[in-house]
């Protein structure tokens, strides 16, 4: 079974259907955050502190089309897949790159990307530390990927070239990553 996009192929996901699906997923957010009161609008906004009358004033001005930008990625597919992976099939730090405890301070192991392969240490205040920890939990009722989609537990070998077939894509496979060293 041959499966043929909808869409021009230069992208990942369709822009309008992106940008279709950002909007609605923003405008819920957006309305579920005023109905808790975590949405702090300012004084000349007074008049839409009521929910009624925030979405009645969000549904005159939502109809302008909104434009998510979109591009394709500098290093392309595989990279793409590869940087999702990195972000769905771990944690922000791992105990072994954390070298030391102490009462004011963390110090850890952490990859210079600018300076490839390159692994240094850093210090920072134990609040400085939690705070960026932090930033990788997720919120409230959202759940972190895992063994999920086509590429589940290691399973990209195997199923990429099905895919592959099905989109009668001819890119020869890319060779098999090597797994980075750690000091």
């Amino acid at each position: 079974m041959k499966v043929e996009p909808r869409y021009s192929s230069t992208f990942l996901f369709p822009v309008k259907a992106l940008s279709n699906v950002f909007r609605a997923k923003f405008l819920s957010g957006l309305i579920a955050a005023h109905s808790r009161g975590e949405l702090k609008l300012p004084d000349e906004l007074a008049q839409f502190s009521r929910l009624c009358a925030f979405r009645q004033w969000l549904f005159h001005t939502v109809p302008k089309a909104w434009v998510v930008y979109s591009k394709p990625p500098f290093s392309g597919p595989a990279e793409v897949v590869k940087y999702i992976d990195r972000y769905t099939h771990s944690t922000a730090i791992s105990n072994n790159r954390i070298i030391s405890v102490k009462d004011d301070s963390v110090e850890f192991w952490f990859k210079n990307t600018r300076n490839k392969s390159r692994w240094e240490t850093s210090a920072l205040p134990v609040m400085d530390f939690i705070d960026r920890f932090l930033w990788h939990v997720l919120p409230k009722h959202f759940h972190r990927i895992r063994y999920y989609g086509f590429l589940p537990n290691g399973q990209a070998g195997r199923h990429i070239p099905a895919i592959r077939q099905a989109l009668n894509d001819q890119a020869t496979p890319d060779p098999a990553p090597l797994k980075e060293q750690q000091p």
